[in-house]
């Protein structure tokens, strides 16, 4: 694991970025594809995919903040600090 306290703030913060970018990158051409290819079927159908992803979206959204929640639930009865 890479000491991150150690060297440059900026060089981290970017290499940490160029990771998210292309994994935003690569998901954003597989949903192209993706909806490229459904497309072909009819309108509905690339309609109901869009629609589709963009709950999945909703639901990872909801599941992450729930998951803060607990976690500071957890350090507010254990006394922990941030």
């Amino acid at each position: 694991m890479k000491d991150l306290t150690q060297g440059s703030v900026t060089k981290h913060l970017l290499h940490m970025s160029a990771f998210l970018a292309a994994s935003m990158l690569v998901q954003t051409l597989y949903l192209l594809a993706d909806l490229y290819w459904v497309g072909h079927l009819s309108a509905v159908a690339a309609s109901a995919l869009s629609q589709f992803w963009q709950h999945v979206a909703a639901a990872v959204q909801l599941l992450d903040t729930a998951d803060a929640f607990r976690d500071l639930g957890i350090a507010l009865l254990t006394d922990a600090r941030f």
